[in-house]
């Protein structure tokens, strides 16, 4: 769908045969499913000499609203499945995180204890010294 007007764009001419035959095709194994969406492009077969080819995906370039629309999961109750599973894997990820972070937190040595008097003094009081 071109943003301008509306209209859906053209499917891409073969580029064997030059025809504009050419429906999308599905998509097969982790580069059509993954990177070609991402990089939205898609696959074509021409239906006049077969000849199947990559190109810029026709229609809207940002349909995908959600992750599970992303990787092409249609169905509503599947969506929702992969949603609550992307959602505990996140939220487990961030409790193992803190979990990490409050470990090194209470793993760290303590200094020692500084004497009652302060930083750098001793215990003999300051008028007490004997100057030799």
């Amino acid at each position: 769908m071109d943003a301008s007007d509306g209209t859906v764009a053209p499917a891409p001419a073969c580029p064997k045969c030059g025809t504009e035959k050419a429906p999308r095709s599905l998509r097969h194994g982790l580069r059509e499913t993954v990177l070609l969406r991402w990089l939205n492009r898609a696959p074509y077969r021409c239906r006049k000499c077969g000849e199947r080819f990559i190109a810029h995906a026709s229609g809207h370039p940002h349909r995908h609203k959600t992750l599970a629309g992303y990787f092409g999961i249609r169905d509503p109750k599947l969506q929702h499945r992969f949603h609550q599973r992307v959602v505990g894997c996140a939220g487990a990820l961030v409790a193992l995180f803190l979990g990490l972070i409050l470990m090194g937190f209470c793993s760290r040595p303590t200094p020692p204890p500084e004497p009652q008097g302060g930083p750098g003094s001793s215990l003999v009081p300051a008028g007490d010294q004997a100057y030799g």
